[in-house]
């Protein structure tokens, strides 16, 4: 080696299995680091940028933008299989626990009495989810977290 002090880059495979055991577990930063032999702070880049990529690859595959007449389609499916009539799909939205960002009062405080995101979605009428919106403040409402029409914009 010489005296080089190289170290061994992590492997595409084992940043993906970190990634996708902080999806399915929820594990800590800190636990996975202690599991992985890493550093949080590099688990945290790791996770963030393997993330970053299945989305940037993913997303346009299986949600490309919606248009009229994918909202057309929709509304007709909402129809004849749920009977729903004039119906875009529902929506549903969830909290997920964060730790309070600094210099934010109460905006991330929900009614649940913990701080929290909200990440909000339509399904249509076969269950397939068209569209997403994540990161509104606790404190808004559903309809401000989420502006169904904003991507016909």
């Amino acid at each position: 080696m010489g005296g080089k002090n190289h170290r061994n880059p992590i492997a595409r495979e084992e940043r993906l299995v970190l990634s996708l055991r902080r999806l399915a577990t929820g594990a800590s930063f800190k636990h996975l680091a202690f599991e992985f032999s890493m550093s949080y702070s590099t688990v945290g880049l790791i996770v963030k940028g393997t993330l970053q990529i299945l989305w940037d690859i993913l997303q346009p595959l299986h949600m490309p933008p919606l248009t009229v007449e994918k909202f057309e389609k929709i509304a007709e499916e909402c129809d004849s299989i749920g009977n729903f009539p004039q119906c875009l799909g529902a929506i549903d939205g969830k909290h997920l626990r964060i730790i309070c960002p600094a210099h934010s009062g109460t905006m991330y405080f929900s009614y649940r009495s913990y701080f929290s995101n909200v990440i909000q979605g339509v399904a249509d009428a076969i269950c397939k989810v068209t569209i997403i919106d994540g990161g509104g403040y606790s404190k808004q409402s559903h309809g401000g977290t989420f502006r169904l029409f904003a991507c016909l914009n």
